[in-house]
């Protein structure tokens, strides 16, 4: 009881990150159906990586990071506390990896509309890609650094968390399910990979080099990033969430423990050697693209054997511990029909329940079976297809019908493991994890049952539609048909199934979110922001006491130089420095952060030529303003904040 009192002491700042999720996923189920739509499906699809930059990266990177992500950040930070028998390392740490992966996802979800857009109407206007993010010039390179680099600390802060909860933790109070663990640890270091990776493949010369490399660069991103993330990450983090629950919903053991170690060293070994393998071959096959001027075919031809050698191995491991722990799920299912999974909401608060034991999800009420069935299958499917399309005949086919084969791989391929997969796991152990943090029962009964059943009808249409219309118009472009008189010939059969797919999906988001507001309280949400907004600017104006000067003469002396050092600092690259002076350290460090980051960024980009039309010359205006104006704006606040007494009034109590 008392292990149980100290893990879950003050879990309710958990549901932040199911409320967080379920606001991503609203967002992403907006633009999964308006995407779709005739018209502006055509106009993205002409609109070359800037209709690319809306359709794949943005979407993708606010369902699976902004909705997946946080998710998975929420139950490891429940779950690991009880497998390792201590509270979590640092709730500082998960406060902060919170809020820079919700700023990040967002901001970077944001620059990549905002930028895609304005350079797909570039491109319609009738300029080459490449010149159109010229122009653009650095509106385009530094939105994506910045918001990608916080969103990457959101990860590794989250990481960090991860290790040293398990670093300082006592062996001998570790849970009998002590199997788990590397699930998880290993689950975070690979998104740590995946981040470093996604941080510097924004960069302008990886952008550029990616370009230039063609099908080639696709190795490295999308392909080779996603599967660091997905399968490393979030794949081996889901595993480990269902070996953690599924006892306690089935009422006995898992099946089988050896299974269950023997699923995660293939899954672990297979996807780091497929992520190796896949980077490796983007290298290598990129630069005999880019130097020797040939077309990626007649690059992977002279590596021969190696490239289906490396993708067929590692893909058949990766393949073979997925399988052993869908049947290793499966199996520790109970063969009975669950008695009372949902239960009647009390009318009156119960009492917090923070113990793991057999009954527990059956108060909760989850019927998490149809939702582990849901991902399970599409687990299933999709690594089977993944297998088959590693192979060089799949390959070739799609690489001849263009546009039309990406419908296939990646994007049924993908629809089916994110959303199939990842989003219908995760949203089943949400519902399962959010009363047990918040200590109320689960809301919303029908909404809950509803974002099942459109869920997995949206995901099988999806699946369905994207394949067989990959299929069909890719074997039309093979006969020589450009894909866009093909598009014109499907006309509304090409946009009309995907629009009702997406419909459906993006219901079942809606379900979800609502389930989750109604569990917390919208008034509960209302005043937790209202918090944090009001805190957020109470502490920036705040002047720490060690910063309160005892005498007007001895405030303008500290102002006065606070406002040099903001000045000078802010010339030589670090600005912030006058309102940490000042005790305004939240204040001075998101200034220095920002600061930093963005002189030193343009300052190497401009001097590398590679701010588009924008030079050292046009931002040295920008790099000698800022740091005055913020000088200027440290050195009023303060004196207004310590708000002294008049110096006439002070003599005379003085005297």
């Amino acid at each position: 009881m008392a292990l149980d009192e100290a893990v879950g002491r003050n879990e309710r700042y958990l549901a932040r990150f199911f409320a967080a999720a379920a606001f991503a996923l609203l967002f992403s189920a907006v633009q999964g159906v308006v995407q779709r739509l005739p018209g502006i499906s055509r106009w993205l699809l002409d609109a070359d990586y800037g209709g690319h930059m809306v359709t794949n990266l943005a979407h993708t990177h606010i369902t699976l990071v902004g909705a997946g992500t946080l998710i998975i950040s929420a139950l490891t930070y429940y779950i690991l506390p009880r497998l390792l028998g201590r509270p979590l390392a640092s709730r500082g740490l998960a406060e902060l990896s919170f809020w820079c992966t919700l700023l990040g996802v967002f901001g970077f979800y944001f620059a990549l509309v905002g930028l895609g857009i304005a350079e797909g109407n570039l491109v319609h206007q009738g300029h080459p890609y490449g010149e159109a993010k010229e122009m653009v010039g650095v509106a385009h390179k530094l939105p994506i650094a910045l918001t990608a680099a916080v969103l990457g600390l959101g990860y590794w802060t989250f990481t960090l968390n991860v290790l040293l909860t398990l670093f300082n933790s006592d062996r001998a109070a570790w849970s009998e399910d002590r199997y788990i663990v590397k699930f998880l640890v290993a689950g975070a270091v690979a998104l740590f990979l995946g981040t470093v990776q996604g941080v510097y493949q924004v960069l302008p010369w990886s952008v550029e080099w990616l370009r230039d490399a063609g099908e080639a660069g696709r190795l490295i991103d999308p392909v080779a990033h996603t599967h660091i993330n997905l399968v490393g990450g979030v794949s081996l983090a889901i595993a480990g969430f269902v070996y953690f629950f599924l006892p306690q919903i089935s009422g006995r053991p898992i099946h089988s423990r050896r299974w269950a170690d023997a699923s995660f060293y293939l899954l672990a070994a297979g996807a780091l050697a497929f992520w190796l393998g896949l980077l490796v071959l983007g290298f290598v096959e990129g630069n005999m693209v880019i130097q020797d001027g040939i077309d990626f075919q007649e690059a992977r031809a002279r590596l021969g054997l190696w490239h289906p050698l490396i993708l067929v191995t590692t893909g058949v491991a990766m393949g073979l511990g997925f399988w052993l722990f869908i049947a290793n799920a499966f199996l520790s299912l109970p063969a009975g029909r669950q008695a009372s999974p949902w239960p009647v909401r009390p009318r009156r608060r119960e009492p917090r329940h923070v113990g793991t034991g057999p009954d527990e999800p059956r108060r909760v009420g989850v019927p998490l079976r149809g939702w582990l069935a849901l991902s399970m299958v599409a687990l299933l499917l999709g690594t089977i297809q993944g297998v088959v399309q590693v192979q060089t005949v799949y390959q070739d086919w799609l690489l001849e019908a263009g546009r039309a084969g990406i419908l296939v791989t990646p994007l049924s391929h993908a629809q089916l493991n994110i959303i199939g997969f990842v989003l219908a796991a995760l949203m089943g152990f949400s519902l399962l994890a959010l009363p047990r943090v918040w200590g109320q029962p689960l809301a919303g009964r029908p909404l809950a049952s509803a974002s099942f059943g459109l869920l997995a009808a949206g995901v099988a249409g999806a699946y369905v539609s994207l394949l067989a219309l990959g299929l069909a118009e890719g074997a039309r472009v093979r006969d020589g048909i450009p894909y866009s008189q093909v598009l014109d010939d499907f006309g509304l059969w090409h946009d009309l199934p995907l629009v009702v797919s997406y419909a459906a999906v993006g219901l079942a988001y809606a379900a979800f979110a609502a389930v989750v507001a109604r569990t917390i309280g919208w008034q509960e949400i209302g005043a937790y922001f209202r918090r944090q907004w009001q805190a957020f600017w109470r502490e920036l104006a705040t002047v720490e006491e060690g910063a309160r000067p005892r005498s007007l003469r001895q405030a303008r002396q500290r102002a006065n130089l606070a406002l040099a050092v903001e000045v000078g600092g802010g010339w030589a690259g670090f600005g912030g420095l006058g309102w940490l002076m000042t005790g305004r350290a939240l204040a001075g460090g998101l200034l220095f952060l920002a600061w930093f980051a963005f002189y030193w960024i343009t300052m190497a980009l401009a001097l590398t030529g590679n701010l588009g039309p924008l030079g050292f010359g046009e931002l040295a205006p920008v790099y000698g303003l800022l740091p005055v104006v913020s000088g200027a704006a440290s050195w009023r606040s303060y004196l207004r904040a310590v708000a002294l007494p008049a110096p006439a009034t002070q003599s005379r109590g003085e005297g």
